[in-house]
């Protein structure tokens, strides 16, 4: 039975992959190389031997991951933004890796543009540098002319990648439903759900166009911003699978200080950029790494490939404040409360337990006397998010974004900008977005959401308790009460239930009989004699 079980879940499973049998022979036989043969076992013409595997170590994970491909390695790129979810030499591990993607032949580039651009794209430009000024798994960056002379870089998307794309995705489902077949407390990861939004995110990054639509809006966003460049597009040059813009001149922000730049204002017009995408447009770049930014004449900072973003509503804005707030004050407690509220909740969770490891991981991080410029925020941040995740509040992934966003700016302001304070950078914006929370014209459009959020549940409020009543004169009430436990904790369960709805009934009544008092005073009078009457039936029964 051993052996029957998985070669049956497999004949199941291979009915989604069917289409793709051959990338899972070519994924299952690196998976049997390096020790995972059990997530491919009973694939046809994979060889998965049923021997002890070796003990899985990230370095060992990692290096299949890289010999499956460039897919797997992105994968494993966006996991690494996951220390909620991953342990951290897990996330150390996948951070290292690399698309490792070499050049294609330019003729194979061509043909992308030929197709995108019509038969005659050469002639709509005056040049274009057949060696790559770089590579990635999805695309290959060109240089090139424009007729009158403007410098441009072609991104131009790799031959055949969306299929390939299309076939992994499909076995990397497979491989999800084997994994947690394999070792169901993988569960708790949801990693058909991480697997999900991978998809969503992948795919949004092969079509160039919204990648267009993306650093549009950057360029408005920082139109105020003189110091700012996001490269200008060619819209007509713009398509699915080719994207056309300015080319800018300048050095990677990590070689800037070799070239003369004055570090300190870099430094803080880089900090300006982040807290301004993130606290006041609520629309930021996903991937700000140094290998983004350059450093242009004049320490201006020009912005590079803008197809992973992230949003941030008022609502998150505000969360974020009211716990750098709590911070400052060491009010653990409200932090606890925060948390609780952002995370989604796997069943029922001890709020308890949440305030209590978030008092632990303050009091490490924070010892007395500690200014908040000192503290290591990413390590803080992330070990608050883990624990919070161990009893499961897990963070949501727009959140996690966030958190990547801030993390890798204080990594590569502490790196590379030691002249500035990220926290005294960041308290001008945090300000500005709490007092724009507490101005009088905010407050009263919250008031009048609210007074219009309670008109319409008191309106409904009749219907509700009307249809509840109904329920019980038809005796349709059921209370569930689970048999599994003893006899003693049976009937305190069922005392419980009993003492809840004559609860819910007795607050059902006193709301219903405030809501008639004008209209039929003798109706209110009877409604609050039933209230009371439940309420003394609660308290004795």
């Amino acid at each position: 039975m051993r052996l029957v079980r998985p070669i049956v879940r497999t004949l199941g499973d291979l009915r989604a992959a069917s289409q793709n049998v051959a990338r899972l022979r070519e994924v299952g036989a690196i998976l049997v190389r390096h020790g995972y043969g059990s997530l491919v076992r009973g694939v046809p013409g994979v060889d998965a031997v049923d021997a002890p595997p070796p003990p899985t170590t990230p370095e060992r994970l990692a290096a299949a991951l890289v010999d499956l491909g460039p897919t797997y390695v992105k994968l494993a790129q966006v996991l690494s933004t996951r220390p909620d979810v991953l342990p951290p030499a897990y996330v150390a591990a996948f951070e290292q890796l690399q698309d490792g993607v070499g050049p294609l032949p330019w003729e194979a580039m061509a043909a992308v543009l030929a197709e995108e651009l019509g038969p005659d794209w050469d002639r709509r430009f005056a040049a274009v540098d057949q060696a790559p000024l770089g590579t990635a798994s999805i695309a290959q960056v060109h240089a090139a002319e424009l007729p009158d002379g403007r410098e441009v870089v072609l991104k131009v998307q790799r031959p055949g990648i969306a299929r390939q794309i299309d076939a992994d995705l499909q076995v990397l489902r497979f491989l999800a439903g084997r994994a947690l077949a394999e070792w169901p407390e993988l569960a708790a990861a949801d990693p058909e759900g991480l697997l999900a939004e991978f998809e969503r995110t992948l795919r949004g990054e092969l079509d160039f166009r919204r990648e267009a639509d993306h650093l549009r809006r950057f360029r408005a966003n920082f139109a105020h911003r003189d110091w700012v460049h996001v490269p200008d597009l060619h819209d007509d040059l713009v398509t699915e699978r080719v994207l056309c813009m300015e080319r800018l001149h300048g050095v990677p922000i990590r070689r800037a200080r070799a070239a003369g730049a004055d570090m300190e204002k870099v430094g803080r017009r880089y900090l300006d950029v982040v807290y301004e995408m993130l606290l006041v447009h609520g629309f930021f770049h996903g991937d700000l790494h140094p290998g983004n930014v350059l450093v242009l004449p004049g320490d201006e900072l020009g912005l590079l490939d803008f197809g992973m973003v992230g949003t941030m509503t008022d609502a998150m804005r505000g969360q974020v404040v009211a716990l750098m707030f709590a911070l400052q004050r060491g009010d653990h407690r409200t932090m606890a409360r925060v948390l609780y509220d952002i995370a989604l909740k796997d069943g029922r969770i001890d709020f308890r337990a949440v305030e209590d490891a978030t008092v632990e991981v303050v009091t490490a991080y924070f010892p007395p006397g500690v200014r908040l410029a000192d503290i290591d925020m990413s390590g803080f941040s992330v070990e608050l998010v883990t624990r919070c995740a161990q009893l499961g509040a897990r963070v949501p992934t727009s959140y996690m974004m966030v958190l990547k966003a801030l993390v890798t700016a204080e990594g590569l302001a502490k790196s590379l900008l030691h002249e500035v304070d990220v926290i005294a950078a960041a308290a001008p914006y945090f300000a500005t977005v709490a007092a724009d929370r507490l101005a009088p014209e905010r407050l009263q459009q919250e008031a009048l959401y609210a007074l219009v959020t309670l008109r319409s549940l008191l309106d409904r409020l009749p219907v509700t308790v009307s249809q509840l009543l109904d329920d019980v004169d038809g005796q349709r009430l059921r209370v569930g009460v689970d048999a599994r436990r003893s006899p003693e904790d049976r009937a305190l369960a069922e005392r419980h239930h009993r003492r809840s709805v004559l609860a819910a009934f007795a607050a059902a009544a006193l709301i219903a009989g405030a809501l008639t008092i004008a209209s039929a005073p003798a109706a209110t009078l009877a409604l609050w004699v039933l209230a009371a009457a439940c309420a003394g039936l609660a308290l004795f029964a």
